[in-house]
């Protein structure tokens, strides 16, 4: 999925018309439209931040690193004590142990 994509994606999720978005960013409707058809090369971080902020999710999110299951799973983990962390780890392991829960590809069995 693209940069627009995603965009247009979380803008039709938060009920937002193109208009609406440009309204928040203080861009013209037709800057959104170019920005959901990829025609707006190397967008600066200023820009994504502002787009995020508009659409009120992160900016990792909106750019493809991190999915909403990355965010809530870090989020959880923060709230944790030593004690609780150490049995999410835990429980992290059985699961890639059992395999049914992993991805197939070759990066997935990098240890770090």
């Amino acid at each position: 999925m693209t940069f627009g994509e995603r965009l247009a994606y979380f803008r039709k999720e938060k009920g937002l018309s193109q208009r609406r978005v440009a309204e928040r960013l203080g861009y013209a409707s037709q800057t959104v439209f170019k920005y959901e058809r990829d025609m707006i090369p190397n967008i600066s971080l200023q820009v994504v931040e502002k787009i995020a902020e508009a659409l009120e999710i992160p900016p990792a999110v909106l750019c493809g690193w991190e999915t909403g299951d990355d965010i809530r799973l870090k989020n959880a983990i923060n709230k944790l004590n030593d004690s609780g962390k150490s049995r999410v780890v835990e429980y992290a392991e059985d699961l890639v142990a059992s395999e049914r829960y992993t991805k197939s590809d070759s990066m997935s069995k990098v240890v770090g």
